[in-house]
C-alpha cells in the first residue's frame, strides 16, 4: 500500500544517506583526533649533545666522572 507507485521510496533512500553522512563524519572525527594533538605541539627540536650526555648519566650508562670529562670536552669544542 505505501510502496504503490514509488511512494515512500525516496524516504528509504533518504535514511541511507543520513546514515552514510553520520558514518563519514564519525570516521573523520576519529581519524583526525589523534593527529590534532601532535600537530598543535609542533615538531620537537633534536637533542643537543649535552642533552644526550645528561640522559646517559641519568640512565646510568656513564659515571659522573665520565660525564664531567665529556661535558668539559663539549664546552671546549661546542658542536
Amino acid at each position: 500500500m505505501f510502496y504503490d507507485h514509488g511512494y515512500m521510496a525516496g524516504m528509504h533512500l533518504g535514511w541511507w544517506l543520513v546514515w552514510l553522512v553520520i558514518g563519514v563524519g564519525v570516521f573523520l572525527v576519529l581519524r583526525n583526533s589523534g593527529t590534532s594533538r601532535d600537530a598543535s605541539q609542533g615538531p620537537t627540536p633534536p637533542d643537543t649533545p649535552m642533552d644526550i650526555l645528561k640522559r646517559r648519566l641519568a640512565s646510568g650508562d656513564i659515571t659522573p666522572e665520565e660525564f664531567e670529562q665529556r661535558a668539559a670536552l663539549l664546552r671546549k669544542h661546542p658542536v
